[in-house]
């Protein structure tokens, strides 16, 4: 049987990482002439999510004020790690609300959902007469893996007991975590007790794609490799170069999704 100890140690470690979890919109030009003034109003998600390509999408109202406005042309321009596009006429119609998935967005473009990053960023120019207005919608993701899950561990280093159940917590935001048991059970089951400290290990999540950094107390890396995704139920197996490791299936207590985690 491994014995290990892990103690206490004060790690500061310096974490420079560019994770976003945009809801600003920026809103850079403004122009008007004649009496007419153009606006936006009721912005709704205010970024393109990477985490989710399929369904995302932006919304707003093209106002007026000053004299009567019955037309507007928006047109939409890109410029990002694909490359600098537009502007492109993206639609003609009335004042009022519009809806653009980023199927619309990109459409015109040289490029597909998949080559977007994060920051990348669309310019939507709303005209009309000598009036114009601006709306910038970037390339973002958003991260909401804080909270208390179930866990049960199987195939583990000391595998000397079958699984083990207990309860996990994830704290943070704006995707990096820290996580108040890392081993998911098996540091008390092989060791007698949970590490007094964790050292300088932090959870990212950028865009689903999830990585580990810093090291623990003892001066190991550790890996997450996300098995599957199942609903409520993610599985995951850990590895450290210690020589540890376990699978254990990260069960959401209210029962909605999971995000589609990944490596």
């Amino acid at each position: 049987m491994n014995i290990k100890i892990k103690y206490a140690t004060f790690l500061l470690v310096a974490l420079i990482g560019l994770t976003y979890s945009c809801s600003r919109v920026e809103d850079d030009s403004f122009f008007t002439e004649g009496g007419s003034v153009l606006f936006y109003e009721n912005i709704e998600n205010g970024f393109f999510d990477l985490g989710d390509l399929d369904n995302t999408f932006i919304a707003f109202d093209v106002d007026a004020g000053g004299d009567p406005i019955s037309e507007v042309i928006i047109t939409k321009t890109f410029s990002g790690a694909a490359g600098t596009f537009g502007p492109i006429e993206h639609v003609t119609g009335p004042l009022g609300n519009y809806n653009i998935s980023l199927v619309d967005a990109i459409s015109g473009f040289d490029f597909t959902p998949d080559d977007l990053a994060v920051g990348d960023a669309f310019t939507f120019t709303s005209t009309s007469g000598t009036a114009t207005r601006d709306i910038v919608i970037p390339a973002s993701c958003t991260s909401e893996l804080a909270g208390t899950y179930a866990f049960e561990t199987t195939n583990y280093f000391c595998d000397d007991a079958g699984p083990l159940t207990g309860m996990v917590t994830l704290t943070g935001s704006g995707g990096i975590y820290t996580i108040d048991d890392w081993s998911f059970g098996t540091y008390p089951q092989c060791y007698g007790g949970v590490a007094a400290s964790w050292g300088g290990l932090m959870l990212n999540d950028l865009c689903n794609t999830i990585s580990i950094v810093g090291s623990d107390s003892y001066g190991d890396a550790w890996t997450y490799t996300i098995n599957e995704v199942s609903g409520a139920d993610l599985t995951i197996t850990y590895e450290n170069t210690y020589g540890e490791f376990g699978t254990t299936v990260l069960t959401r207590a209210d029962g909605t999704d999971w995000p589609p985690l990944k490596n």
